[in-house]
């Protein structure tokens, strides 16, 4: 499996794993199918794309820091995680995790899947962002 893969497998798994948390992507199944010799896919929910504006692009480059950042440090609890978006230059998803408390849970969820995979760096743009509702839905941090 190539590394990408792996890394997209264990980010299902953990959602899987997490499916109570609305911020993370429902499986219609954990089956994995085969597109083709190269790629295999899970079928997902059908979500709707953030709007592609201002605040949104600010929120997704906020969310790609703060979660490097932690990747780097060693953050390793949701305590530290909540800390981490308080105190720091992030105004736009401090105010959304603090109404969306899960999202604190989500975040963690992509900093130990990347720990866990080895990897510092992260995804998270705003076409990895997708909306469920009103609910931000992390959808692909790792590629």
């Amino acid at each position: 499996m190539a590394p990408s893969a792996a890394v997209r497998m264990a980010w299902a798994g953990a959602c899987l794993q997490n499916k109570s948390n609305p911020h993370v992507p429902k499986f219609v199944s954990p089956k994995v199918h085969k597109l083709d010799n190269r790629f295999n896919y899970i079928r997902m929910e059908k979500l709707t794309p953030m709007s592609n504006s201002l605040p949104n692009n600010e929120f997704a480059a906020e969310l790609k820091q703060l979660v490097y950042t932690m990747v780097g440090d060693g953050t390793n609890s949701i305590d530290a995680i909540r800390d981490m978006v308080k105190y720091s230059d992030s105004p736009r998803v401090l105010a959304y995790a603090e109404a969306n408390p899960k999202f604190y849970e989500a975040i963690y969820l992509v900093v130990a899947v990347s720990r866990k995979m080895g990897y510092k760096d992260n995804d998270i743009a705003l076409n990895n962002l997708m909306m469920r509702g009103n609910d931000i839905v992390i959808t692909d941090p790792l590629a």
